[in-house]
This record gives structure tokens, sequence and C-alpha cells, in this order.
């Protein structure tokens, strides 16, 4: 008797989750970045913090993070980092990256203006006239609101389909791309913080 109920209440739990899940899908309301695998959680990992910006994230020991620092001149759009898989290539660019990072510097320069929130920039409009139309949609990663793109054509710069990502942290806007195929790239997304 015991047992059927220990049952009944797992059914019940799973069948309210799934519930949640299709409401929160069909309701459009904020979501979360999508979720790892349990076969990935046995690679080692080491963290990495940007000592310009204190972008911080953590990574498997097997890549190598590529980082170019801030210059001390002004700037607007620059690469921070490349997270690499081939840490041996010649190329300026990695195939198969699993996580790339570039900088805007604000006032973002299609309307002068300075948004503090992810949700702020999205209103604007400023993003859908900066990738054709598209606005993205806000999500939720590692508990701070990003603003996500699905792109659809491999990358010629990396022959692979990287999702976009853009945060807002102290007036820079941090565009995170990442290969949505590989479980590890989710896992280095969903530790990004900032010190």
């Amino acid at each position: 008797m015991q047992q059927k109920t220990i049952l009944g209440v797992i059914i019940v739990i799973v069948l309210i989750a799934g519930g949640f899940a299709v409401w929160n899908y069909t309701t459009g309301s904020l979501t979360s970045a999508p979720a790892v695998s349990n076969s990935t959680t046995q690679t080692k990992w080491k963290s990495y913090t940007d000592p310009s910006t204190g972008f911080t994230f953590k990574y498997p020991t097997q890549y190598v993070v590529k980082a170019s620092p801030l210059p001390l001149r002004e700037w607007g759009t620059r690469y921070l980092l490349t997270v690499e898989d081939k840490p041996n290539s010649t190329s300026s660019f990695a195939r198969a990256a699993p996580m790339t990072v570039n900088l805007i510097k604000q006032p973002v320069l299609a309307d002068r203006k300075i948004y503090h929130t992810i949700a702020k920039y999205q209103q604007s409009g400023t993003p859908a006239k900066m990738r054709g139309g598209n606005n993205g949609n806000i999500v939720s990663v590692n508990g701070t609101q990003a603003l996500l793109y699905h792109t659809q054509q491999p990358s010629d710069e990396t022959g692979i389909r990287a999702d976009g990502y853009l945060f807002i942290h102290n007036d820079l806007i941090y565009e995170v791309g990442i290969d949505p195929n590989n479980p590890l790239s989710i896992q280095i997304l969903n530790s990004i913080h900032w010190k």
C-alpha cells in the first residue's frame, strides 16, 4: 500500500511539472537556458575570470581560453575571448568553438543610448534594427536575463550554427555565442556570472 502511495505522489509531481512546462511555453513567459545532460557532469572544470570586466565562467580542462585584454583607447565593439576545443590551432577562428564572447560598449551605435537591462534594450527595438527585424527572446541564464537569438545557418567563421545570447552588465553588452548541440557549451553558458 505504501509503495502505491509513493508511486501515486511521483506521478502527480511529474504531471504537475509537465503541465507547468506546457503552460510556461504557451504563455511566452520567461524561460531558462537549455538544460544540461548528466553525461557531461564527469568532466573536470576550470574557472576563468576576465580581469577587466569580472566576466566569469567555468569550462572543461580539455578546452583553452584565448582572451584579448581590453585596450586602453576608446572602442565600440570588440572580441573578448574564445573557448576553443583545438588549443594547437593556428587559425584565428576555431571551428566548432564551444563559446565566443564579444563586447559592445554603450551607448549603442544605432541610437546613441545606454540601456541598463536587457529587457529595456529589447523594448527599444534597437536589437531588431541591428539583427534584420529579429528582436530575440528574453531568457534566464544562471539567474541573469539574456536576449536569445537562434541562428539557422552555420557561421562562415566557425562552420557551426551558434546561438547568440546578449547580456548587459555595467553598461557593457556581452554577445555570447555557443554551439547549441554541444552539452559542454550549454554547461559553460549556464555557469556565466560576474565577480
